[in-house]
Order: C-alpha cells, then structure tokens, then sequence
C-alpha cells in the first residue's frame, strides 16, 4: 500500500467502524529539536546544562455534541473504554521514528464518540520555534504499513500548543483530518476551546 502523503487540510479514509482490516491504527507523532537549544543558548556549552526536551502528545476524545469525554497522554495512558492506549512519554525527542505513539482501537470506540484529536504541547521551555521536522504517522498494525503521513510546517513561532489533527466519523467510515493548528498552552486543557470550534 502506498503511503499517503497529507497537507494542511487534507483528509484521509481510515476505514469503517468494525472493519476487521483496519480495526487498529498506530499514530505516532515525531519531532526534532534544533542543536542550539539543545546545546543552550550560545551552542558553546559553557557549563550550561542542556535544555529540557519535553512534548507531551495527548489524544482527546470528544462526543457527537463537542463535549471532552475522555483523554489519554503522559498522565493518563489508557482511555477509560481501552480503546485509546499512550505507550508512554518520551523526554528527549532524540527517538528514531515517532517520539510518542498512541494505538487506536477503532472497533471499541464508544459509538457516543465522535471525534479523536491528537495534539502535542511543549511542556517545558521549549516553544514550536525550537522544534524541526514534526509529523505524524498512521501506521495499520495488521500489516504493520504506514498508510497516512502528514509533514508539518512548523510555523508556530513561539507558541506552545498545536492541535495536529482529528480522527472522526463521517457517515459510516473513519477519516482523519490533517490540521496544524497552532495555538498557546502546556497543556491539552488549554486547547479545548479551539477544538471545539473545529468539530
């Protein structure tokens, strides 16, 4: 299967509620942070201890009226339901591939749940201008393929919140919604208002 390559806006079919091949997706959401914060201001050392490299990736679950029902992230890895699991935080951002993985089980997503939005927040100093080459990656753990990628700009400045994208039901299938939003907020709870106003 070919990978399909996602901008701004675009969407992409996942599959159908119950559909057995494509009943799971891992999305993993990736960055870089550039060797001068790393190696502080001055990228000189100086007895400067390297920066903190913390994004934290969270995946909010939200009902057919727009209302938050649900999280998982660093702090909570497992949705109520079980059918959102966090493998865990990542602090360096220095992991090869995706930083931070999030496994959907899409055949036990409560039929009251409408949307998944899958965000990521600098939760230390760091802000989105000190972070390169961000994407997230839709991988089908049946066939272990990736087939949905989404390479993102990284325009922020220093805002510190960005909403990357949702996995929603339209009629009976399953689409995710490349988005790149950027927005202030260490964390997910202070992008729930501008979340709202994109379901």
């Amino acid at each position: 299967m070919t990978t399909a390559n996602l901008s701004k806006g675009d969407e992409f079919v996942i599959g159908k509620p119950g559909n057995d091949t494509l009943a799971t997706v891992s999305v993993g959401l990736g960055w870089d942070v550039s060797e001068i914060k790393k190696k502080g201001i001055f990228g000189l050392g100086g007895g400067k201890k390297e920066a903190a490299v913390d994004l934290d990736a969270s995946c909010l679950l939200f009902d057919t009226d727009k209302n938050l029902t649900d999280q998982v992230s660093f702090q909570q890895l497992n949705s109520k339901c079980r059918s959102v699991v966090h493998t865990g935080d990542n602090k360096s951002g220095d992991a090869p591939g995706a930083d931070e993985v999030i496994n959907v089980n899409l055949s036990k997503i409560p039929e009251d749940v409408g949307a998944l939005v899958f965000t990521v927040n600098c939760f230390s100093e760091l802000s989105f201008d000190q972070i390169t080459a961000a994407f997230i990656s839709i991988f089908d753990t049946v066939t272990n393929q990736e087939v949905a990628r989404f390479d993102l700009s990284m325009d922020g400045g220093a805002r510190t919140g960005l909403i990357v994208g949702k996995l929603y039901r339209k009629g009976d299938e399953w689409v995710f919604q490349a988005i790149e939003k950027f927005e202030d907020g260490h964390t997910y709870v202070k992008l729930v208002p501008a979340i709202k106003e994109l379901l």
